[in-house]
C-alpha cells in the first residue's frame, strides 16, 4: 500500500527521501514498480473497459446495480461491490434527480426523472425541433431498447415484452 503512494518523487523530495519518510526500502519500491500486474489487476482492467463502454452506451446513466446486471449479462463474473469500487475509484458519476410529486403515477414519475436527469439537464438545443428529435431518439433508441428498469427485473422494456409475449 505504501509503494502505491510513492509513484514519482514529489517536487523537492527525492525517491530516497520519500522512502525514508514512508519507512520503506528503496529496493522494495523498485521491485514493486517492475513487478507485473496481478491477475486481479488485469481482470479489473478488462472489467473497467467494459464499464466504460456500457457507461457510454447508457448515456452515463447506469449506476452500480444496472451496470452489474449489464456486465453479468455479457458473461463477466462480477459482483455489485466490485463494480461499485471500480466505478467510484475511476470517477464514474451518475446524475440523480430529486424526488417528485407524490401524487404522480410512479411509473410516469420514474420516466420523467430519467429523461430529465439523463437528457434534458445535460443538453441544450438551438431549436424546438432539435429538442423534439433528441427526446424521440432518447425514448425510442435508448429508454425502451437499452435502459434497464428495476421494476422489470433489470431488463429493458423491449426485452421484457419479448419474454412475456
Amino acid at each position: 500500500m505504501r509503494f502505491r503512494f510513492i509513484k514519482e518523487p514529489i517536487c523537492e523530495f527525492t525517491t530516497n527521501r520519500i522512502c525514508q519518510i514512508m519507512d520503506v526500502n528503496e529496493r522494495g519500491l523498485h521491485a514493486y514498480r517492475s513487478r507485473p500486474a496481478s491477475r486481479r489487476q488485469r481482470t479489473d482492467l478488462v472489467v473497467l473497459a467494459h464499464i466504460r463502454e456500457q457507461f457510454a452506451l447508457s448515456l452515463g446513466s447506469y449506476g452500480r446495480p444496472r451496470m452489474t446486471e449489464e456486465l453479468q449479462e455479457l458473461g463477466l463474473p462480477v459482483g455489485h461491490r466490485r463494480i461499485g469500487h471500480l466505478m467510484r475509484d475511476n470517477g464514474f458519476r451518475v446524475s440523480k434527480s430529486g424526488k417528485g410529486n407524490c401524487y404522480d403515477n410512479a411509473a410516469a414519475e420514474t420516466f420523467f426523472k430519467s429523461i430529465k436527469a439523463e437528457l434534458i439537464w445535460r443538453s441544450s438545443w438551438q431549436t424546438r425541433r432539435k429538442a423534439k428529435a433528441a427526446i424521440f431518439k432518447y425514448i425510442n433508441g435508448f429508454y425502451n431498447l437499452r435502459l434497464r428498469h428495476s421494476a422489470l427485473g433489470w431488463e429493458s422494456p423491449v426485452a421484457f415484452e419479448r419474454k412475456v409475449t
